[in-house]
C-alpha cells in the first residue's frame, strides 16, 4: 500500500462524510471532476483541498506490537482521540504496520466494540477509516469481508470510487452477474452517488446491471449533481438503451439543484417524460418559491400528473424544519389527498426513533428531513391535524405516535399540551400513566 495515498483516501472519507437519509446511509459525498483532455477523470476525493493538509510520515518510535491484545489497546487509544487530524495520524501509523491478517482482526465484532456507540455510525469513525485504508491495501478483500459480515460494502465502494473508479466498475461486471442476492443495485446507488457529475461512468455502472434487475437499476440512488450543462446531459441520456435511457433521464431529474433545471430537461427530453416525472420538479420547488410552485399545481388539469407533483410538494415541504406550511398545504388540497397519506405526513413531525407507542408510521424516503429535526416544534401544530383524520383507529394511531414521541424530547410541553387539549375518550388515561 503507498503511504500517502492511503492517507489522502482516508482523509478524503472523513471530511467527505455525512449523515444521508434516505434510508440511513453514511457515504462520502466525492464528487467527480470534470474530464481533462489527455487523462480519465478522477473521483474528487482524490483532489480534494485536505490533501494539502496530510499529515507528514515519520519514523515510528517503540511503538508497541500488534500481537496479542496490541491492536485491541491502540484501536482504543484511537477511539479516544476526539481530534479528527490526531485520529487520522493514528490511523495511518496503525496501518502501516499492518499484516494482511490484522485488517479482519481490527474490524472484528471484538474490535467493533471498543469504539462502537449507540445509534448510526459517526462520519469519520475508526471501522470508516480502516475500511477505507484497507480498500487503498486490496479492495478485493475488503469487499469479500464486507460481503462476508452480510454488509454491502458501501464503504469499501464509496473509497474504491475515489481509489479508482474503473476498477470497481470491472468489479461490478465480473461479480453482477452471480451476485444476486440483493447488493445489486444498493451498490450501484452507492456508485453513482459517489461518482458526482462524473455522466460516463455513471452511464457505464448502470448498463453492468444484470438483465433481472433492469428496471430497478437506479433504485437506491439518490444523487446531488452540480453545474451539468445540457451539452453534458443530451449524450449520457442518448448512450442509454431503453429502459436505462427512462431511468438515466430520470435520475439526472432527481439530482439537479433548482426546479429551473429540472423544468429545462423535461422540455428537453419530453418523450421520456412520464406522469410521476413531475415529483421531482415540485419536490424542489416548493423549498425555494412556494406561492409560484402552488400556482403552477393549480394550472394542471386533474390527473396522474397533478398528482404526482402534489405528492412531491408535500414532501419537499416534509423535509422542512417548520412544517406549518406543510400542514397549511395539506389544507388546501385536502379533498386530493388520500387519509392514510395525510396520516403519514402529519406523523412525520416525530421520528420513529423517538417514539413508544408502538404504531410506527414508516415515511418515504424523500419526505424525511435530511438531518433530524427537533419534535417540539413541531408537535402541536402536528396534534392539531389529528382531528381532521376520519377514521378513529387512524387517529388514535397518531395521538399515540406523536404523543409518545414528543415526550421522549420534552416531556414538560407534552404534559402541557395534554393538559390543555381534548384527546378521545379513554386514551388520556394512556398518558397520565406513561
Amino acid at each position: 500500500m503507498k503511504a500517502r495515498t492511503a492517507t489522502i483516501a482516508v482523509v478524503s472519507l472523513l471530511l467527505g462524510m455525512s449523515a444521508l437519509s434516505v434510508g440511513g446511509r453514511h457515504y462520502a459525498d466525492s464528487k467527480a471532476s470534470q474530464k481533462a483532455p489527455d487523462r480519465p477523470a478522477k473521483a474528487k476525493s482524490q483532489e480534494s483541498p485536505a490533501s494539502s493538509f496530510l499529515p507528514v510520515p515519520t519514523e515510528k518510535q517503540d511503538l508497541p506490537p500488534l500481537e496479542g491484545d496490541g491492536l485491541a489497546k491502540q484501536l482504543r487509544a484511537l477511539a479516544a482521540m476526539e481530534n479528527d487530524a490526531d485520529r487520522i495520524q493514528g490511523v495511518f501509523d496503525l496501518v502501516s504496520r499492518f499484516k494482511p491478517e490484522d485488517w479482519k482482526r481490527a474490524l472484528s465484532n471484538e474490535c467493533l466494540r471498543i469504539w462502537s456507540k449507540p445509534g448510526r455510525p459517526e462520519p469519520g469513525g475508526v471501522e470508516q477509516l480502516l475500511v477505507a485504508a484497507w480498500t487503498e491495501a486490496d479492495p478485493d478483500a475488503a469487499m469479500e469481508w464486507a460481503k462476508a459480515r452480510g454488509f454491502r460494502g458501501f464503504m469499501v465502494t464509496t473509497a474504491w470510487i475515489g481509489k479508482d473508479p474503473d476498477a470497481l466498475l470491472d468489479y461490478f461486471k465480473r461479480t453482477f452477474k452471480n451476485d444476486n442476492n440483493g447488493n445489486v443495485t444498493p451498490m450501484i446507488g452507492k456508485a453513482i452517488e459517489a461518482l458526482g457529475n462524473d455522466l460516463p461512468r455513471i452511464a457505464r455502472a448502470i448498463r453492468e446491471v444484470p438483465e433481472e434487475w433492469k428496471d430497478y437499476v437506479t433504485l437506491h440512488a439518490r444523487p446531488t449533481f452540480k453545474n451539468l450543462t445540457m451539452a453534458e446531459m443530451r449524450p449520457f441520456v442518448d448512450s442509454l438503451d431503453p429502459p436505462f435511457k427512462t431511468q438515466g433521464f430520470h435520475l439526472l431529474l432527481a439530482g439537479l439543484p433548482g426546479h429551473e433545471a429540472r423544468l429545462s430537461l423535461l422540455r428537453e427530453f419530453p418523450d421520456l417524460v412520464e406522469p410521476w416525472s413531475s415529483h421531482a420538479v415540485y419536490h424542489e420547488w416548493v423549498k425555494s418559491d412556494l406561492p409560484g410552485a402552488l400556482k403552477s399545481l393549480e394550472e394542471i388539469a386533474p390527473g396522474k400528473t397533478r398528482e404526482s407533483a402534489l405528492r412531491g410538494a408535500l414532501g419537499g415541504l416534509a423535509r422542512q424544519d417548520d412544517l406549518s406550511l406543510l400542514f397549511s398545504t395539506m389544507r388546501r388540497y385536502s379533498d386530493e389527498i388520500p387519509e392514510e397519506r395525510m396520516a403519514g405526513l402529519i406523523a412525520g413531525a416525530v421520528d420513529n426513533d423517538n417514539n413508544r407507542s408502538g404504531s410506527m408510521f414508516i415515511p418515504d424516503e424523500f419526505e424525511k428531513p435530511e438531518t433530524p429535526r427537533p419534535t417540539s416544534g413541531n408537535a402541536a401544530i402536528a396534534l392539531a391535524e389529528v382531528p381532521r383524520i376520519q377514521s378513529e383507529e387512524l387517529r388514535a394511531q397518531l395521538y399515540r405516535h406523536v404523543i409518545t414521541g414528543w415526550m421522549v424530547e420534552d416531556r414538560a410541553a407534552a404534559k402541557k399540551w395534554l393538559e390543555q387539549n381534548e384527546l378521545p375518550e379513554g386514551m388520556r388515561k394512556e398518558f397520565e400513566d406513561g
